[in-house]
């Protein structure tokens, strides 16, 4: 992730060693606050 190309992947590029610091709980933490917090404001469809 530290190696990815700013051109194919921008977000990837800027966040690489932020995505890759702290311990892996801690990383793992993170993930599910990430996917927590989506899922919260992401809408539901409308039907």
């Amino acid at each position: 992730m530290r190696e990815a190309s700013p051109d194919t992947h921008p977000r990837i590029a800027a966040l690489g060693g932020d995505l890759t610091s702290g311990t892996p709980e801690q990383r793992l933490a993170w993930i599910f606050r990430m996917v927590i917090n989506g899922t919260v404001t992401t809408p539901r469809p409308t039907r």
